[in-house]
């Protein structure tokens, strides 16, 4: 059920008291993983990455494993950091600009693209670094669980943490239209920039390669980008040995991964355009 993909520890960790570090954990439906960053030292000392095969993917199936391994992690048991992040990865959010958001009505941004129940508990986030609002469905029954455990936290959708980041990175050409795309193990984000406005985000769930080729061709139809011109950006669970990346490059010209800054030395096992809100984000 459980699968542990990453587990870098810094030898650092040891003499820590975990006091003044940042615990920034990262859930969906299909997976769990966390960074501890000192922010005194300014170091990462920690990132683990776990993967879930569940029978049926919801938040009231998710948090069985969530919760196997704060039992066994000696780290998640700590209870006394400076601070503690959730960004939570799904499908269930959409943008807003904000001169038309209203607060009382954040169920009808979502009710289009994502089936929204009358139980459901609806957040947003706004922005820092644009005038807009990311519309999102959280998982509550997780979040009373990460309450239990640390009391107060900070919690976000990992898109709007992402746009941040990605606006913050002077990753993008000025006056050029650039398709950047985060992956995920069964979904992913496309962001098209024309220069470092945003005019077009969402999400796409895909099981196969093709899918996910569909769903990002399909992205440039729409938007009037050629594939034989137009840059794509990848970042994320994404490799040049992946299928995702190959089935790609046999349809888009221009490929590369996001430019980012060299992790860690203890952390260079890790391809430094993956995790971008986990080991970017300080």
């Amino acid at each position: 059920m459980i699968k542990s993909r990453n587990n870098i520890v810094s030898k650092n960790l040891e003499t820590n008291d975990l006091k003044e570090t940042f615990l920034s954990i990262q859930i969906s439906l299909d997976g769990f993983s966390f960074s501890v960053y000192d922010s005194i030292a300014k170091d990462f000392l920690a990132f683990y990455e776990f993967s879930f095969d569940l029978e049926s993917s919801s938040p009231e199936q998710v948090l069985m494993p969530i919760k196997a391994i704060f039992e066994e992690n000696e780290i998640l048991q700590h209870n006394h950091f400076r601070k503690v992040f959730v960004h939570y990865a799904n499908t269930l959010s959409t943008l807003v600009p904000k001169v038309f958001f209203d607060s009382e009505k954040k169920h009808l941004y979502l009710k289009n693209t994502v089936k929204v129940f009358p139980s459901d508990f609806i957040s947003h986030d706004e922005l820092t670094t644009m005038d807009a609002v990311l519309v999102y469905i959280p998982f509550v029954n997780i979040n009373n669980f990460l309450f239990s455990k640390f009391g107060s936290f900070e919690y976000q959708h990992a898109s709007s943490l992402l746009i941040d980041s990605l606006l913050k990175s002077n990753a993008f050409p000025k006056n050029e239209k650039t398709v950047a795309v985060n992956a995920y193990a069964s979904h992913f984000e496309a962001l098209v920039w024309n220069g470092k406005e945003l005019i077009f985000y969402n999400t796409f769930s895909f099981k196969t390669a093709e899918d996910f080729i569909y769903y990002l061709l399909f992205v440039y139809e729409q938007l009037g980008l050629d594939p034989n011109t137009v840059q794509t950006l990848f970042m994320g669970e994404i490799e040049k040995e992946s299928a995702l990346y190959k089935i790609a490059y046999q349809y888009i010209r221009h490929t590369s991964f996001l430019p980012l800054k060299e992790l860690p030395p203890d952390f260079r096992s890790i391809s430094s355009h993956s995790h971008i809100t986990l080991l970017h984000q300080f």
